[in-house]
């Protein structure tokens, strides 16, 4: 006999977040996330250090 197929449910609404990239990543190292807030902070550092251009 052929099996009956289940009735088709829509997928449940997960709540949106405007953070996404936040969320929890099993490949995501922490050396990386420690690279990036160096890299981010030298960022600041330079662009605060760096004298206006002149005019």
């Amino acid at each position: 006999m052929a099996r009956a197929t289940p009735p088709a449910h829509p997928p449940e609404e997960l709540p949106r977040l405007r953070l996404w990239r936040w969320r929890r990543n099993p490949l995501r190292r922490r050396t990386d996330l420690a690279q990036a807030w160096i890299a981010v902070g030298l960022f600041v550092v330079v662009t605060a250090a760096t004298p206006p251009p002149f005019s």
